[in-house]
């Protein structure tokens, strides 16, 4: 009997299919081979049975026997060759319709194997296509920006939006901004400054292609002090308490060492206004300034400084101090002259002798707090003889920001 073909089984492709899996080539079929003695047309004379020999243990009965054999195959002289022949071709035409019917069965089997493994190569495909893998989770990255907060990931082309979630440090409410932008601003998530915990997802075109959550990344949120709304008024600076912030710096310049700056301290919980007087600004050098404001934060901590606010000019004009007393020896025509050296910022003075006034006459050579002046000069040029009237007041250098002081009458001794 012919064998009939078999079908051989799809073996599962491993999960490390690779992108070649088009270069495996299928299992192929071919139909058996045909015994090619099942096809001759050679005839075979059919041979007379050979009859046994009766029981017996006569001669005559072999005898006979044996005489019997010419008689049958004188019936065989009845048989023709050719008829056989015919009789062969007829049964091998009866076969030919079978063998075809065979031949279209392992066809239309083969084919459907070719069918099966091209289904299946193509499921192959469709599985490891990234549209259809489980998307890798992103990394997340954090960027400050003029008080913006920006967390961004990496662009994947195979996610539909982004997930960004944020937490505070140590638990509660998840806020989460969805966008279809792979970078999002979530300043609007942060409600004051802290420790919080960002983490992130892609999102794909099902569920089961969205990626898993990120690692949850730790994030210090920092924010920059407001920049101070100062006004000016008569006598000081006023500006709203700032939260955040631990002290004010008040610049007006600069030297080699840096800046230079008057500190304010923060007023207390129930203040919420600061001031700085100009009254500070008499210590420095009259002049013309360019006062800045700025907010300075505690460190370490959750909060930056804050901007330079913007210039406040300011004329530092000063009045000199009255000399603090000035005594005239009427036997010597001395005088002596005492000062705040503090307060007084000059080393000339200008003098009147009975009336007579001298301006900017005595001058020291160096800021000290008390002076003494022979006026013998002075009297002789005047002429006078008797001394009854000296008056002192200290002398600016003649800019616009110094005012002299007022004459101060000395006692005479």
């Amino acid at each position: 009997m012919e064998e009939k073909p078999t079908i051989p089984q799809i073996k599962k492709a491993p999960d490390s299919l690779n992108k070649n899996i088009g270069e495996n080539k299928g299992t192929g079929f071919s139909a058996p081979k045909t015994n090619p003695q099942t096809q001759t047309n050679n005839f075979k004379r059919p041979v007379a049975p050979v009859k046994p020999i009766p029981n017996g243990n006569t001669v005559n009965s072999a005898a006979k026997a044996v005489k019997d054999i010419p008689n049958e195959m004188e019936d065989d002289k009845d048989i023709n060759p050719k008829e056989d022949i015919k009789v062969s071709q007829e049964e091998q035409a009866d076969n030919q319709p079978k063998k075809k019917s065979k031949v279209k069965v392992i066809i239309i089997i083969c084919v459907l194997a070719l069918a099966l493994i091209a289904g299946a190569l193509v499921t192959f495909f469709v599985f490891l296509s990234p549209n259809n893998q489980k998307l890798t989770p992103p990394e997340v990255f954090v960027h400050n920006l003029s008080n913006q907060t920006i967390i961004y990931v990496q662009e994947n082309k195979n996610a539909t939006s982004y997930e960004f979630f944020i937490q505070r440090a140590g638990g509660g409410p998840v806020n989460h901004l969805t966008s279809t932008s792979n970078s999002v601003s979530i300043v609007s998530l942060l409600s004051t400054p802290g420790d919080y915990v960002i983490w992130a997802r892609y999102v794909g075109k099902t569920e089961k292609t969205t990626s898993e959550i990120s690692t949850k990344y730790a994030y210090k949120y920092t924010k920059q002090i407001s920049t101070p709304t100062v006004n000016k008024n008569t006598d000081k600076l006023v500006w709203t308490k700032l939260t955040g912030a631990k002290e004010y710096r008040v610049y007006y310049g600069a030297n080699s060492e840096g800046p230079l700056y008057f500190v304010v301290d923060q007023p207390s919980d129930d203040v919420y206004t600061v001031e700085f007087s100009f009254e500070r600004i008499k210590e420095i050098e009259p002049g013309r300034y360019n006062l800045k404001v700025q907010a300075i934060a505690e460190t370490p901590g959750y909060y930056t400084d804050s901007e330079l606010c913007s210039e406040i000019i300011y004329d530092n004009v000063r009045t000199l101090a009255n000399v603090s007393s000035a005594i005239f020896n009427t036997a010597t025509n001395k005088l002596t002259i005492n000062v705040d050296p503090s307060k007084t910022f000059v080393t000339k003075f200008d003098l009147v002798i009975n009336g007579g006034q001298v301006n900017g006459c005595l001058q020291a050579s160096s800021l000290a707090s008390s002076y003494v002046f022979d006026l013998t000069p002075y009297i002789t040029a005047q002429s006078i003889t008797t001394v009854t009237d000296v008056k002192v007041k200290a002398v600016g250098d003649g800019s616009e920001y110094i005012i002299d002081s007022s004459f101060v009458a000395a006692t005479l001794v």
